[in-house]
């Protein structure tokens, strides 16, 4: 193998390293998305009742 081939080899290592990170960074933000879309739902019940509660709904 020549130094251009080495080179080159050695960039799609880098490459396929960095793919790999930003698989871990998109799964951790679905995960974050998930979490915050069940808080928002569980707040939204609470206006609900309390909106049941002082009869505005």
């Amino acid at each position: 193998m020549n130094l251009t081939n080495e080179a080159i080899l050695a960039l799609l290592l880098e490459l396929k390293a960095d793919m790999a990170e930003i698989k871990r960074d998109v799964a951790a933000l679905k995960a974050a998305d998930a979490k915050i879309i069940a808080r928002i739902e569980v707040i939204d019940g609470k206006i609900n009742i309390l909106a049941e509660v002082l009869n505005v709904i």
